[in-house]
């Protein structure tokens, strides 16, 4: 069926191997959906890449292969994704109500900061509605995202799958995004106040997809932000932080930051069993990263004053 009201982006790659990929001037289909694209750099003699996007349909990426094709005779087809639901319950099947979900392989080409999420409502069930599916194993090798320091996009690598090529009634060529030879799949993660986060790596085998988690009393993480001088160090910033090899991957993407009190003390409840990767940095301070199991003791973490001129 026609679909109007389609934003089109060219993401091309740079003329030389040195230079950043770039994404050109979008535009907006036509009513009727009709479109023209008149911004395809000359170079682009064997693909042209674009993004498809629009509410209510998954993200779709569509390489042209110029070679092959009538230019002026093309259909493009957005994929409406998956959706994904299921329910978050306690060890004893009580749900759990204002648990955050989170989808870790976003729209890279959209939204790479942050992940998208939903909340649990008083059932503790949640609905994810136009996923985008991909090999997550591969997710880093084959999108290389660019962003400035405000997490706007750049630009952005290209798969080098085409689709195979049909033709309709009208001899026009559809285009369709290609999937490669995977299945393809999403790596989803629940946090609740006062229980372990919980991850599950979720294959999109369906149009919808059911995924229930259960979660566990969360552990106990102490800690002392001291000087070099063995002082408490107030109002120093602890957060969990992204990648790392000490970070395994059941914790991936665990989000928790705070600040240390009167005593340079934090705690956290819902901490996961395993070790996880913190910053830690307060104003006049080198910032230290430091890998903390919570196990309920308290652990404690050295800052060095920056020398003054």
């Amino acid at each position: 069926q026609p679909v109007s009201g389609v934003r089109i982006t060219e993401v091309a790659p740079p003329p030389a191997p040195q230079e950043q990929m770039v994404l050109f001037q979008p535009i907006t289909n036509n009513s009727d959906s009709s479109w023209s694209y008149t911004y395809v750099p000359r170079y682009l003699t064997n693909q042209i890449p674009f993004i498809l996007t629009k509410d209510g349909y998954a993200t779709t990426f569509i390489v042209v292969p110029v070679s092959q094709v009538d230019l002026n005779s093309l259909v493009f087809v957005i994929n409406k994704g998956f959706t994904i639901t299921g329910r978050v319950t306690d060890w004893q099947q009580r749900p759990i109500a204002k648990a955050r979900v989170e989808n870790l392989a976003p729209d890279v080409f959209t939204h790479p900061i942050p992940p998208n999420s939903v909340t649990t409502d008083e059932n503790g069930s949640f609905t994810f509605s136009n996923v985008w599916g991909n090999n997550t194993d591969d997710l880093r090798q084959q999108c290389t995202i660019v962003t400035n320091e405000s997490g706007i996009l750049l630009g952005v690598s290209y798969y080098s799958q085409i689709a195979a090529l049909k033709t309709n009634e009208n001899g026009e060529v559809s285009l369709h995004e290609s999937t490669g030879d995977y299945q393809p799949s999403v790596p989803l993660e629940v946090q609740a106040d006062g229980f372990a986060p919980q991850t599950d790596l979720l294959e999109l085998t369906d149009t919808t997809n059911v995924v229930n988690f259960t979660l566990s009393p969360g552990n106990i993480l102490r800690g002392s932000v001291l000087d070099d001088a063995g002082d408490p160090v107030t109002n120093a910033a602890v957060e969990t932080r992204w990648g790392g090899d000490s970070i395994p991957p059941t914790v991936f993407g665990v989000e928790w930051q705070t600040r240390t009190d009167a005593t340079g003390q934090f705690e956290w409840d819902s901490a996961p069993a395993g070790p996880i990767l913190f910053d830690v940095s307060a104003d006049g301070y080198q910032w230290e990263d430091v890998s903390l199991v919570a196990d309920g003791n308290d652990h404690e973490i050295t800052l060095k004053r920056i020398a003054t001129p």
